[in-house]
């Protein structure tokens, strides 16, 4: 499925291009400056000069590194060459007859920041984008509602995680998209990186009112959390998951 332009992606695109420039610029500053105070203070000698050809030798390196991440990075995002998220080892399957109770956009694993988010590669996918929680009378489902790149880790920055922050409106926009021209096992099967927990698999889930979080406890022995942005959302999420009798 391809990704529409939506969300923070683009700017961030850019903005990963002038963070990998500047290792270079901050080089390149600093041999100005040693040379000026060299100047200055007479520092002037063959050691000196040493050090300010090893600096040099970095600079050019590091714009060479900047050169072919940010090309690589291109070539792949214009050949459509992205990769998924990887399935869960076990995917629970959704049948078809599931009722739909509430759909909650941005909602996002609370330790996002931590996956994978100092992978300095090019580009490559987030081990866990899924960014909107969708609640049936039989799982809860994790879904990932497409924008461009948000399902990718560029040098350092998860572009997942600054649209949850900023891209709300988009994040709602995608799924809205998604539930009109598919099925609940549709949007489900649209994205290798889904997963779903069945209800009865749901030991309990505890709530915290200002994070905004909740905490899905299950029967074999995992918990993970879950931020939500909106507080409309969240107070769905939380009238329908106690009337489920969930929240304990």
């Amino acid at each position: 499925m391809d990704q529409p332009r939506l969300g923070r992606g683009e700017l961030l695109l850019k903005y990963v291009a002038v963070w990998e420039w500047s290792f270079f610029a901050g080089t390149i500053f600093v041999i100005v400056v040693l040379w000026y105070a060299s100047y200055l203070f007479g520092w002037m000698n063959a050691s000196f000069n040493h050090v300010l050809a090893a600096f040099l030798a970095l600079a050019v390196l590091e714009a060479i590194i900047a050169s072919y991440r940010i090309w690589k990075r291109n070539q792949i995002i214009a050949a459509g060459n992205l990769s998924s998220a990887k399935p869960p080892i076990n995917k629970e399957p959704i049948s078809a007859d599931e009722k739909l109770l509430a759909v909650i956009p941005s909602a996002m694993e609370s330790r996002f920041i931590l996956y994978r988010y100092f992978d300095f590669r090019s580009i490559g996918p987030a081990i866990r984008p899924q960014n909107v929680l969708i609640i049936t009378d039989k799982h809860l489902i994790f879904v990932y509602a497409p924008l461009f790149l948000g399902d990718q880790v560029m040098g350092s920055c998860f572009v997942g995680g600054s649209n949850w922050k900023w891209a709300n409106k988009e994040i709602e926009q995608s799924i809205n998209n998604l539930l009109s021209t598919m099925s609940i096992k549709g949007v489900y099967e649209s994205y290798s990186g889904n997963f779903s927990l069945s209800l009865d698999g749901i030991k309990s889930i505890r709530l915290s009112d200002w994070r905004q979080m909740l905490t899905v406890n299950t029967n074999f022995k995992k918990s993970f959390s879950l931020m939500i942005k909106m507080n409309d959302d969240y107070s769905n999420a939380k009238k329908t998951l106690t009337e489920l009798g969930l929240v304990k």
